[in-house]
């Protein structure tokens, strides 16, 4: 069990004690008995508070299993290899200028 140490103000104290005695009850439990209470705090993560947006906006589809497959990026040596066949080795700026006449 952890131990915690608080500052009651004189009056809250009193109460306590008070509430303590004519239920025969320690300081201690009176005071856990409280904040036993207490309603729990459920934590809010900001993980959660994005998935639910993502989820409730209608802004994100979810992708299926077909089209991540259909999509799904090549290996960096196969597009090397067709660039190198495309574009003879050449960046894509370069073959876009020539087509343009602007070379």
């Amino acid at each position: 069990m952890s131990q915690v140490t608080i500052n009651l103000p004189d009056a809250l104290q009193a109460q306590l004690e008070q509430q303590a005695a004519s239920e025969q009850k320690s300081l201690e439990e009176v005071v856990l008995e409280r904040l036993g209470a207490l309603p729990a705090v459920e934590p809010d993560p900001l993980k959660e508070r994005y998935e639910e947006f993502v989820r409730t906006s209608g802004l994100f589809r979810e992708v299926s299993e077909e089209e991540k497959r259909r999509y799904q990026a090549l290996p960096e040596d196969a597009l090397r290899e067709i660039a190198a066949r495309l574009g003879k080795g050449r960046p894509a700026s370069e073959m876009i200028i020539e087509d343009r006449g602007e070379w």
